[in-house]
C-alpha cells in the first residue's frame, strides 16, 4: 500500500507540475528545482524516521531524488539569468519521461511491500546458508550465454551442534512471480521447529536469483509476460496447456536435480554443517502455485518423498495431454492426497463465507451414502443465476461483477479437477437470491 501511495503521490505531482507550466506558459524552473530539493528532504526525513525502510525497495527512488537534488542546488549556485522558452511539447515529454522514471524507481517498493516480520514460534535459533548449484547435464535455454543451468538455493536451519541432531527436509518451488525469499517468514517459523528448508530459486522463471559467486539472474521477460497474460486470462487453453507444461517440465527436472544434489552432499564423509543435519529419511515438498504443481509431480515420481503440501497449487502436472479444447487428467488417484483435497473444502468454504451476508447461515454435513461419502455445504447468500450456474466450474468464469473481485475465476475449476483426480464428482444446486449448495462425492 505504501508503494502505490508513494506512486500516486509521485505521478500527481509530475501532472500537477505539467498543468502549472501549461497555464502559466512557463517553464518554471526555479519552482521545479524547489520541488525536487524540498521532495528529497521530506523523503530523507521519512527514511529516518522510519516511515520508509532503508533497503533494496526504496534506494532506487533515493538516489533518484538525490541526484535530482544535486542538480537544483547547482542551479541556484551558478543562477542563470535568462529563463529558456516555454515550449509546451518538451514540458509534456519531460512529465512522460520523468513518470516513466519514478514509476520504475518505485516499482520495487510496490511489487515487495514493507512488512512486519513474523517472529518464529519455535524454540531453536534459525541460521541460513546460501549455495549455488551448476547442472552439468543441462544447458541454459533461457540464455543465450551457453552456460549450465545454474540454481542458487536457500537453507535455513536450527542452529544446532553439527551431527547433534537430525531433522526433515522441506524443500520449496516458488510460485510464477516470487523467488526463493518469497515466503520467507514461513520458512523461519518451521526451521525454528525442528526442520531443514530448502527454497529453490528457478532461475529467470523468479523475479532474480543472486547467486553466491556475486552474479545476478533477472527474471526472462518473455516468461513474465505471458505468466501475466495466463493469469489475465489472454490466452486459449490450448496455448495455456502448451507454455505451463514447457514450464513445469523446466521446474520439476530444477527440484529432481536440486533434492539429487543435496542427497549427494549428505552421504558425503564429511559433509558440511548444513547437510549434516538432515534425515534423508524424512523428506518433505511443498511449493506455491505453479511451484507447488512442481511440488505434487515429484511426489508422484520420486519414491524417496515422505510428504507433498501443495500452497494455492495448480492442477497442471495432472495433465497429461490437450484434446477437444480440454485438458486430459491422470486417471490414476493421487493416494487419496489429504493436502489436495483440503484445498476444496477451504474453496467451498471460502466462496460461502465470501458471497454470505452479515448474519447469514452455512451448513456443513458429512454422510456415507452406500458405495460413496457425500460432503455438503449451504449457504443462505445471493446464490446463483441460471445462465452463470452452467459454467460456474468454466477456467476464469465469474457469474457477474459482484463476484469479479473476489477471486481470478480458478477456485472452482481447480476444485473440480482435484476431486475429479479422485474419481469423485462436484455438484451445485443454487437459486438466485436464495443460497447455493455444493455437494462433492467421493468413493468410498
Amino acid at each position: 500500500m505504501l508503494g502505490i501511495i508513494t506512486l500516486l503521490i509521485a505521478l500527481s505531482a509530475q501532472i500537477g507540475f505539467l498543468v502549472y507550466q501549461m497555464v502559466t506558459k512557463n517553464r518554471q524552473t526555479k519552482v521545479k528545482n524547489i520541488i525536487r530539493i524540498a521532495a528529497f528532504a521530506i523523503f530523507s526525513l521519512l527514511l529516518i524516521t522510519g516511515v520508509y525502510w532503508w533497503g533494496f525497495r526504496w534506494m532506487g527512488l533515493f538516489i533518484l531524488l538525490t541526484v535530482l537534488a544535486i542538480l537544483s542546488t547547482i542551479y541556484f549556485i551558478r543562477r542563470p539569468k535568462a529563463e529558456k522558452e516555454y515550449r509546451g511539447l518538451t514540458a509534456t515529454l519531460s512529465c512522460v519521461n520523468g513518470c516513466i522514471l519514478l514509476t520504475f524507481c518505485i516499482l520495487p517498493g510496490i511489487l515487495f511491500p514493507q512488512f512486519k516480520e513474523v517472529a518464529p514460534t519455535g524454540s531453536y535459533t534459525v541460521e541460513t546458508a546460501s549455495y549455488t548449484y551448476i547442472d552439468a547435464s543441462r544447458a541454459e535455454l533461457l540464455s543465450e550465454t551457453g552456460e549450465n543451468r545454474k540454481l542458487t538455493v536457500q537453507f535455513w536451519y536450527p542452529a544446532v551442534a553439527e551431527g547433534s541432531e537430525k531433522f526433515p527436509l522441506v524443500v520449496f518451488s516458488h510460485g510464477s512471480f516470487g523467488y526463493r525469499g518469497s515466503n520467507l517468514s514461513t520458512f523461519e517459523d518451521l526451521a525454528s521447529n525442528g526442520y531443514v528448508v530448502c527454497s529453490i530459486d528457478h532461475s529467470y522463471q523468479a523475479f532474480f536469483s543472486r547467486h553466491t559467486d556475486g552474479s545476478t539472474t533477472l527474471v526472462n521477460m518473455d516468461f513474465l509476460n505471458d505468466a501475466v497474460n495466463i493469469e489475465n486470462g489472454v490466452y486459449d487453453e490450448q496455448r495455456t496447456y502448451d507454455l505451463t507444461h514447457e514450464w513445469m517440465e523446466l521446474r520439476t527436472a530444477d527440484m529432481h536435480f536440486v533434492l539429487d544434489e543435496i542427497l549427494r552432499n549428505t552421504d558425503k564423509d564429511n559433509p558440511e554443517h548444513v547437510y549434516s543435519l538432515i534425515d534423508t529419511e524424512k523428506i518433505g515438498l511443498t511449493g506455491h502455485s505453479l511451484g507447488g504443481a512442481t511440488a505434487a509431480q515429484l511426489g508422484r515420481e520420486r519414491s524417496d518423498v515422505d510428504a507433498v503440501i501443495v500452497i494455492d497449487g495448480t492442477m497442471i502436472g495432472e495433465e497429461l495431454g490437450f484434446e477437444n479444447g480440454q485438458a486430459i487428467l491422470n486417471a490414476e488417484p493421487y493416494a487419496g492426497n489429504e493436502e489436495l483435497l483440503n484445498q476444496v473444502w477451504l474453496n467451498l468454504l471460502d466462496n460461502a463465507i465470501k458471497f454470505t451476508q452479515r448474519g447469514g447461515g452455512i451448513a456443513v454435513s458429512l454422510k456415507p451414502c452406500s458405495d460413496e461419502l457425500r460432503f455438503a455445504i449451504r449457504d443462505d447468500g445471493c446464490g446463483i443465476g441460471e445462465e452463470a450456474l452452467a459454467h460456474i466450474f468454466d477456467k476464469f468464469y465469474q457469474a457477474d461483477a459482484s463476484r469479479a473481485n473476489a477471486g481470478n475465476g480458478l477456485g472452482l475449476t481447480l476444485a473440480k479437477k482435484i476431486v475429479e483426480l479422485h474419481r469423485g464428482s462436484i455438484a451445485c444446486r443454487s437459486v438466485l437470491d436464495h443460497g447455493s449448495e455444493f455437494v462433492v462425492s467421493l468413493p468410498l
